[in-house]
């Protein structure tokens, strides 16, 4: 909306005058359903969302910003939702074992991304999918002195999660010898490499990374093996450190 205001000419002298020009802008926003828009982003059946929207206390928010206070509606749901999916999850051992003949046959494809892992690898070539993973590999078939031996997880062994497949990254085992041992004892590490070694670093994870990291410990927990889950893991060197202070 705009108006126009001409004031008085009092010079006649004067031949040309510019009038002024004042312009008014109000904020205007689409029609929104707040609870169908909810719903479909949640996946929250009606009820549910109208018990949340009830609930909320700070109702002229909405009115402000729909947009806005949808959006941030739908991050505080989700996170809530992946919390309780997390805490309800429940692995129980079965009978159920891999078929070793799965780990031994293994194949050089067209793949370029593998790195020389010949002392302590499982095998001569080890696959990567990340410059994070090749790096680990490369120092951990470098240390000649821990290491028993290392593997890359092959892409069919998957831990089933409420948030999908999950596929940890490395298999390590380590000999450490304590003071009041007279031989070394290996230790089992299961090893999950993202780019930072703190789980709640969500600038480097996504909320689903870090569910399925979660749900992955519950797992492990579960198999109730002497085997040791660590997630997130960014170096080796990060690792070492960590494992050094667990089996001291």
């Amino acid at each position: 909306m705009a108006s126009y205001i001409v004031q008085d000419i009092s010079d006649f002298s004067q031949r040309e005058y510019n009038g002024s020009e004042y312009k008014y802008l109000k904020g205007h926003f689409t029609p929104t359903d707040f609870i169908e828009d909810v719903s479909e982003k949640t996946g929250l059946c009606y009820r549910s969302v109208m018990r949340i929207f009830n609930g909320i206390d700070n109702k002229q928010e909405y009115v402000k910003n729909p947009p806005v206070f949808i959006e941030r509606a739908v991050v505080q749901i989700c996170a809530m939702q992946l919390d309780e999916l997390v805490r309800c999850v429940e692995y129980t051992p079965s009978d159920e074992r891999y078929d070793i003949e799965r780990f031994t046959n293994f194949y050089r494809d067209d793949c370029t991304e593998y790195v020389s892992t010949p002392n302590h690898g499982l095998w001569d070539k080890t696959l990567y999918d990340s410059l994070l993973e090749r790096d680990f590999a490369r120092d951990a078939d470098e240390e000649d002195k821990n290491v028993v031996c290392f593997l890359k997880f092959p892409t069919w062994y998957k831990i089933p999660t409420p948030i999908g497949k999950y596929e940890p990254d490395f298999g390590v085992v380590l000999k450490r010898k304590r003071l009041t041992e007279a031989s070394g004892k290996e230790y089992y590490f299961v090893v999950e490499i993202k780019g930072t070694n703190d789980i709640n670093d969500q600038k480097a994870l996504t909320p689903h990374e870090i569910a399925r990291i979660k749900c992955a410990i519950r797992h492990f927990d579960a198999l109730g093996v002497d085997v040791q889950f660590k997630a997130p893991i960014k170096d080796f060197e990060t690792f070492t450190k960590q494992t050094e202070l667990e089996t001291k």
